[in-house]
């Protein structure tokens, strides 16, 4: 009797949740069971509330617009996940089930900036070997050209830590270039970068914004990427026209933030993804709805684009001189 007690209250307030605004609710339990907490406004550290890593369910209230960022290490760092209004009875499948540390509303700008940390803390560990092994060489700065260093394109895989780095295949940061959160990528194969990188920095310790994102967003028909699949590597606007709307069950997100949609044209609501494997796209509630994507780096104005080129090419002109 009390545990069905305990689940009507649950239920209960998730229904009150949804009339509030802009506010997220995280339970212990699937399902909506257990200890839970709700917040209106940025929490940067759930430890400092007793919730550290312990959220297996929540629900957003609010407008359709706005979102709440939910990530797995404090500080908006590590693997993180936008997601719109809307019941999650379960985090397993979007990989974040028991490890949420921080969460923000993001309103109606996609683009989450990643939070300015100094080079010192932050670092970028490479190994030659997949999996983390065979010898290593471990970045503090950047680094213009890895020749010097004695790793130039020698990287299978690599530890992120502290911010976003900028990853690229020339010395002095020439295209194409990845970026990369925090993270462990045990094998480079799959970004398209094993044994090919000659340049690296870190996007934010030095105030320049961050180049376009070499990435893809490979789509599967059924759960556990099974069946037919379909690769999208720039923005596909209809996916009618691909003979693939509404039929992902599952997707893979490879080089940086990419943002699924409901309708066509990019129509609310929508999810951005980081780089990451979801083997099901049920609790994201978009299962078999995608109609459009696009990166989610796509939707700055021109100007953004123009002021980023203009401050790679000084960059990339100071590197030459420097040789």
């Amino acid at each position: 009797m009390k545990a069905l007690f305990r689940n009507i209250l649950a239920l209960a307030a998730v229904a009150i949740a949804t009339q509030a605004a802009a506010q997220v609710t995280l339970y212990e339990g699937e399902g909506y069971r257990g200890d839970s907490f709700s917040t209106r406004r940025q929490v940067v550290n759930m430890q400092a509330f007793g919730f550290n890593q312990r959220a297996s369910s929540l629900a957003i209230a609010g407008e359709s617009w706005e979102r709440w960022q939910v990530c797995e290490e404090v500080q908006f760092m590590g693997r993180c996940v936008v997601l719109p209004p809307g019941q999650y009875p379960s985090l397993r499948a979007i990989g974040l089930n028991g490890r949420i540390a921080s969460v923000q509303a993001i309103g109606r700008n996609n683009a989450v900036a990643p939070v300015p940390f100094g080079p010192a803390n932050g670092r970028v560990v490479f190994y030659e070997k997949e999996g983390f092994a065979g010898r290593s060489f471990t970045a503090q700065s950047e680094v213009p050209d890895l020749s010097q260093t004695d790793f130039n394109n020698r990287a299978s895989s690599m530890e992120v830590f502290g911010s976003a780095w900028e990853f690229c295949n020339a010395a002095g940061f020439g295209a194409p270039c990845v970026i990369l959160q925090p993270g462990r990528y045990g094998s480079l194969a799959s970004l398209g970068i094993n044994n090919t990188l000659s340049s690296v920095r870190a996007v934010v310790s030095r105030g320049y914004a961050p180049a376009r994102v070499v990435g893809r967003a490979v789509f599967y028909e059924k759960e556990g990427f099974g069946g037919r699949s379909f690769t999208a590597q720039a923005e596909v606007p209809d996916f009618s026209r691909t003979d693939f709307n509404n039929r992902a069950s599952a997707v893979e997100v490879i080089g940086g933030p990419w943002e699924v949609c409901n309708a066509p044209g990019f129509g609310d609501p929508c999810v951005v993804l980081r780089p990451g494997r979801y083997p099901s796209l049920t609790a994201l509630g978009i299962d078999n709805k995608i109609s459009s994507v696009r990166s989610a780096y796509l939707g700055r104005s021109a100007a953004v684009f123009e002021e980023e080129e203009r401050i790679r090419n000084e960059s990339t002109t100071k590197y030459e001189g420097m040789r």
